[in-house]
């Protein structure tokens, strides 16, 4: 019986490491997180051809490839700024973005998982009508704390017309790619 009981307790040890592995943070993790998807933003005050001071809020919708080859679901918000925004550029957006990782089973519920990560002022170059913005920055808190990071979004306007009016363009629709770890 002792034999039989070691092997059953030796095989839910081996499954358990392995399912942790699969959801370890990403700095205990080998390897690194990419993850894309579609973005929305909004800029206040709108974006017309004159630069002045804008904020910038972002949701992004990640399909993320983990260390362990799986792919699973997250969500991102970001709350930006940049000192000289129009229509023409954003000069140095920097920010924090917040990544939302599935619910982790611990013990008898569920904990939501999260990666806080700050960026430095960062690039922004108008090529063709888009926005790309690339971001690098550091994991401060949560999944992943302490690891490098790096995004980078590429935004149409969702009112081509609206860098001519007073109000601006209010909104974008673009691509995100966020890496984490290396």
């Amino acid at each position: 019986m002792n034999g039989v009981r070691g092997v059953v307790v030796g095989l839910c040890a081996l499954a358990l490491a392995g399912s942790s592995l699969v959801w370890a943070p990403a700095s205990q993790a080998a390897g690194h997180v990419k993850c894309e998807g579609p973005e929305h933003t909004t800029y206040t005050p709108g974006l017309t051809f004159t630069d002045r001071p804008t904020r910038i809020h972002a949701r992004s919708d990640y399909t993320c490839t983990l260390p362990s080859g799986e792919q699973v679901e997250a969500a991102g918000r970001t709350e930006a700024g940049s000192d000289g925004a129009s229509c023409l550029a954003l000069d140095a957006p920097r920010g924090t973005e917040y990544v939302h990782w599935p619910a982790v089973r611990h013990g008898g519920g569920h904990e939501e998982e999260f990666s806080e990560i700050r960026y430095d002022p960062g690039t922004a170059v108008r090529i063709a009508g888009a926005h790309v913005v690339v971001l690098k920055g550091r994991v401060v808190r949560g999944r992943g704390k302490g690891l490098e990071a790096s995004r980078t979004v590429t935004l149409l306007p969702a009112e081509l017309t609206g860098c001519l009016t007073p109000e601006g363009a209010e909104q974008a629709e673009g691509d995100g790619k966020l890496e984490i770890g290396s």
